[in-house]
């Protein structure tokens, strides 16, 4: 019986297979995952930087729009620049310079509209005090972000933003239209583009202007559906039969988010194309190898060689190769879809750059100084800001130390800070001085992949102006406590419960107390004779609930048990909601005053009873004269030894 053998050609084949085909198969598909899943993963995060950098650009947006009513506080409300038949028009200048204002409004604190631009004379004198943005800024003392809506007078998509200031409130009608000019620059056809959805799913910005208009929600795609605070990342969904990669980025002021949606077949397509020619490849380099063992090494190994140099150019970012001589035909189309990949991976880090120029701006529109340091002071990235407030260009700025730019005390100080940060890994922050301002510094640690602190975040706002009204605002606190205590004047601050909070160190001399003594004692228990606390009860409650001054005079007990008289000027102090805080009042002692004026009173009682009594006895006189006179012509008419006569002398004596 004949052996069965196998030819030589077969286990030749079979070995290839086993010992040289199974290999290159199985690291094929492995380099083919590995590769793809770096491509997906460049490409997500790529669109999600797009994403990102258009909330910037929202952010910036809204930023600009909060600094523009700031500086209509500043301008008219607090530096008062502007007469007041004159802001109206300075208003009108503001929505000229800001296109991104529809309308602004200055409201009193009762929401009554005093001041706007563009000017109507039917909504001066209007009071908006039922809005929900009046109430909003009035019970929290902060800025309020509507929720959007189609204005009436525009059509367009508008949000209310609404600040609180001194004596009422600046609101501004946002016209969203201008978001528009930031989706734009996404859009490249119908399929690919951004839009801005608001909080409650509803499109405002988007190339289809008609989606806005028509207010359309996006809440049936999933992912809008979640929490706002998960809304951040890279989603994938599907939609009239395809699907779609949507890079989400979040508006944290407003709760808004930016979608950059792209179809997934082309965001992937260039890891396809990968996957198909690592594919290829591989069935090429078995191809090549089965020909090896029938025709040349030599001939297959050197363009495989050659085409590893050519990977390594490129991986040190080379991408121009040198053109080869014809081998075998697999190998050159290997070679060529190589370099057509090489060309795709050059085109993305292009574009990769261009968004980090884009990423760039950003930085630099900040107004505050940026700047990133290694963890021994090289500047690694800085904004314009940072470099010229150093007087410095960014480009000489970079790759020096931060500490050579300042003086000797004030860089050993900000590096023992940095330092700090590099050793906790915790943010740090503080204030110092420099050349006569006052900075405010953040420092924040910035890791690595192994979680290790690899440098140092550092935004430094200049505080001078903020350092300086501070410092006037102490001055005046100062000067308003030394004249109270200072003052020849009674003066007290009852809390809404009846318990002393302040009294003054003439009032305290005068009852015999000391501070410690009276603070948080009962005032009516402690200083209140029983006679008039039900007077002063009365006078509380005249000023807890209809918020008026008073003026009444009511007694003070000293700490020896005297009564003084004191003529109090009572004024309720209410909290920024409205509601009642304290009552302040300055008291003049007129205890003396009283007496004087009581001892006087009866001086001039007596002088008047004085004054009746001489009157009375004038008069009385001059009747006695006459009787006495015609008594005297009476004896004159009758003889001595009338009986009349002795009569006669005995009333005349008795009169004298």
């Amino acid at each position: 019986m004949k052996k069965f053998t196998f030819s030589l050609r077969n286990i030749l084949i079979f070995s290839f297979i086993l010992l040289g085909g199974l290999p290159i198969l199985v690291m094929g598909f492995i380099a083919i995952r590995l590769i793809s899943a770096d491509i997906d993963r460049e490409v997500r995060a790529k669109n999600l930087l797009i994403a990102q950098s258009l909330s910037s650009g929202v952010q910036a947006f809204l930023d600009d729009s909060l600094f523009t009513l700031r500086l209509i506080e500043g301008t008219i409300i607090k530096k008062q620049y502007i007469k007041k038949n004159e802001i109206n028009s300075y208003l009108d200048d503001i929505l000229i310079v800001h296109l991104e204002f529809d309308s602004v409004a200055i409201l009193d604190e009762k929401g009554t509209v005093k001041f706007m631009a563009p000017y109507n004379q039917d909504v001066i004198g209007m009071n908006l005090s039922g809005q929900a943005f009046f109430s909003r800024v009035r019970q929290y003392g902060l800025p309020y972000w509507s929720s959007t809506f189609i204005s009436l007078q525009t059509g367009r998509p508008t949000l209310t933003l609404a600040i609180p200031v001194e004596g009422g409130i600046i609101v501004g009608y946002l016209n969203l239209a201008t978001l528009n000019a930031i989706t734009d620059k996404v859009w490249a056809g119908r399929l690919t583009y951004a839009l801005i959805i608001d909080q409650e799913g509803t499109i405002i910005a988007h190339p289809d202007r008609n989606k806005v208009s028509e207010r359309q929600n996006l809440r049936h795609l999933k992912f809008v559906g979640q929490e706002r605070q998960t809304l951040q990342g890279n989603f994938t969904y599907r939609e009239d039969g395809r699907s779609y990669l949507a890079s989400l980025s979040n508006v944290l002021q407003t709760q808004w988010t930016v979608i950059v949606t792209v179809p997934a077949d082309e965001a992937f397509a260039a890891a396809i194309r990968v996957r198909n020619l690592f594919a290829a490849g591989a069935a090429i380099v078995i191809l090549l190898a089965s020909a090896i063992v029938f025709l040349s090494v030599r001939k297959v190994s050197n363009p495989l060689s050659q085409l590893v140099r050519d990977a390594r150019r490129i991986a040190d970012g080379h991408y121009i190769v040198e053109e080869k001589p014809s081998a075998y035909k697999e190998i050159d189309e290997l070679a060529d879809n190589f370099h057509r990949m090489a060309g795709a991976i050059e085109s993305r880090e292009k574009a990769l750059k261009e968004s980090t120029v884009t990423l760039h701006a950003f930085f630099d529109a900040v107004h505050e100084s940026m700047v990133l340091i290694d963890t021994e002071g090289i500047i690694l990235l800085s904004n314009m800001v940072g470099a010229q407030r150093l007087g410095k260009d960014v480009h000489e700025f970079v790759g020096t130390c931060l500490y050579d730019h300042f003086p000797p005390d004030v860089a050993g100080y900000r590096k023992e800070q940095c330092d700090k940060v590099i050793a906790t890994g915790e943010p740090v922050y503080f204030q110092d001085k420099r050349a006569g301002r006052f900075f405010e510094q953040h420092c924040f640690p910035v890791f690595d992949g192994q979680g290790k602190v690899s440098g140092v975040a550092i935004f430094a706002e200049e505080i001078t102006d903020r350092k300086q009204a501070e410092e006037a605002l102490r001055k005046e606190r100062d000067f308003n406590s030394s004249l109270i205590e200072s003052s020849p004047v009674f003066f007290v601050a009852i809390n809404n419960d009846g318990t002393t909070k302040m009294m003054n160190e003439f009032m305290l001399h005068a009852l015999g107390y000391t501070l410690e003594e009276v603070i948080g004692k009962d005032y009516l228990e402690t200083f209140a004779p029983d006679t008039d606390r039900e007077m002063i009860k009365e006078i509380f409650s005249i000023l807890v609930n209809q918020a008026r001054p008073t003026v009444n005079e009511n007694r003070v007990l000293t700490k020896d048990g005297r009564e003084l008289l004191v003529e109090w000027h009572g004024r309720p102090i209410m909290k920024p909601d409205g509601g009642f805080d304290f009552f302040f009042g300055a008291g003049v002692d007129i205890t003396d005053r009283k007496r004087l004026e009581a001892q006087l009173i009866q001086a001039q009682k007596l002088e008047s009873i004085g004054i009746l009594a001489g009157g009375i006895a004038h008069d009385f006189n001059n009747l006695m004269t006459v009787v006495l006179g015609n008594v005297q012509l009476a004896m004159m008419g009758l003889p001595a030894d009338h009986t009349s006569y002795p009569l006669l002398r005995a009333a005349l004596q008795s009169a004298e």
